[in-house]
């Protein structure tokens, strides 16, 4: 019989939002979006619900820290 593994999402507060440049404290939720596996290891993506609106550069989560896509990649 294999492990069951359980997944949740967790809502807490975010002092590192920021929006047309002031930070302020939201709630947010961080969700597990996807579990990929390879070689071996398994590896959880989670995501935040103000992805799309938080400017923060330095948040794993947020839109503006992502590295531009690549013409024709979707």
């Amino acid at each position: 019989m294999a492990d069951d593994i359980k997944f949740e999402s967790q809502i807490g507060p975010c002092s590192e939002f920021t929006f047309q440049g002031k930070r302020t404290e939201i709630t947010v939720v961080i969700s597990p979006l996807k579990l990929t596996q390879a070689d071996g290891v398994m590896k959880l993506v989670s995501g935040c619900n103000f992805w799309k609106s938080c400017e923060n550069r330095h948040c794993q989560f947020s839109l503006v820290a992502r590295p531009p896509e690549k013409a024709g990649k979707k």
